[in-house]
């Protein structure tokens, strides 16, 4: 009861609390019942819960680079006796004690990511969302070929995003949105084909969306908005049948597909905001949007871009992608009012 009560005085994850808990409870059984052999093996499990030494490098190399003294929160971070996994915040391990997964979401971490972060050889999981991270990102993550989620979303990370990151064949998760990156998006980023979610908004991003994104059949949600994209929109991303959101606003795109509208999964399609030239619309005659209520002729015609006149399209057929949400920032000609069309 002690040990627990010194745990949750340390703020100590009830999960953690409860494995250590549960090892110093056989320890006692053990020692109760004279088994030194058995005592033994548990002393030699123990012992492989301590972090190797390159990476519990890596971890102060880390606190070191983005000002650790100032995180919210660093308990066992740059302790002598912070040897265990558990022991320090937002960090967790295998059985083997290598680390598996960074939480580090919302803390103050604020500077460059250390090229060293590449030898948690067997890490799956870096979150560092919400907080003040620069410089670029490392192109030495690269060789974490198990890492399947990355967040570094709402920081200040700038230059250009490594063609290196095509080796993260098992990325699933990839949201790098509102930071300062610039460059074009690397045709590489087809490599990543587990890849299901690709968050790029909010950046200084140029250069065309890369027709090779088609060919990432997993993928389920792409925003690449608020950036400075041009060219026309891929045909290819019309082959994406796991494709639901699709966001392209902000940007200055000359063409999007009207082939996009016979995506079978698709349900938000953003496109509102495009600068000059004005874009060709999809034409949405063949496929089953239909507008909220009746309108003499079906007419109607989008706002929210650069146009030199009204652009007219009809939303007439058979109703095949009932949820579907073309978000254009739509008016009735003549009632003036704004609406959505679901």
């Amino acid at each position: 009861f002690g040990f627990l009560l010194y745990c949750c005085l340390l703020g100590v994850e009830e999960e953690t609390v409860g494995v250590v808990a549960g090892w110093f409870l056989l320890l006692h059984v053990m020692i109760m019942n004279h088994s030194p052999l058995l005592l033994l093996l548990l002393l030699l499990v123990v012992g492989l819960m301590a972090v190797p030494d390159i990476e519990r490098q890596a971890l102060n190399d880390l606190y070191k680079s983005t000002n650790g003294e100032e995180w919210e929160n660093k308990r066992g971070w740059m302790e002598e006796e912070g040897e265990e996994c558990f022991q320090w915040w937002g960090v967790y391990c295998d059985d083997d004690g290598h680390v598996i997964h960074l939480n580090l979401n919302k803390n103050s971490l604020s500077g460059p990511l250390p090229s060293s972060l590449s030898s948690l050889s067997r890490l799956t999981t870096l979150e560092m969302r919400s907080n003040d991270l620069s410089g670029p990102l490392p192109s030495s993550l690269s060789s974490l070929t198990d890492l399947r989620t990355m967040s570094l979303d709402n920081n200040k990370l700038s230059g250009t995003i490594p063609v290196e990151y095509k080796s993260f064949c098992h990325m699933t998760f990839l949201t790098l949105e509102n930071n300062e990156l610039t460059g074009t998006i690397p045709p590489e980023m087809s490599y990543l084909s587990s890849l299901s979610y690709l968050v790029l908004s909010q950046n200084s991003l140029t250069g065309p969306l890369p027709s090779s994104l088609g060919s990432l059949s997993h993928l389920v949600s792409l925003s690449v908005s608020h950036n400075s994209l041009s060219g026309e929109v891929p045909e290819e991303l019309s082959s994406l049948s796991l494709l639901s959101y699709l966001y392209l606003d902000g940007n200055t795109f000359t063409k999007v597909p009207s082939s996009l509208s016979s995506l079978p999964s698709l349900i938000t399609l953003k496109i509102e905001d495009q600068q000059e030239p004005q874009p060709q619309l999809l034409k949405a005659k063949s496929n089953e949007i239909k507008p909220k209520s009746s309108h003499p002729d079906g007419l109607w015609w989008a706002e929210g871009y650069s146009f030199s006149s009204p652009t007219l399209f009809w939303l007439g057929g058979s109703l095949c992608l009932a949820m579907l949400m073309v978000v254009l920032t739509i008016q009735r000609r003549q009632e003036q009012q704004y609406e959505a069309i679901p």
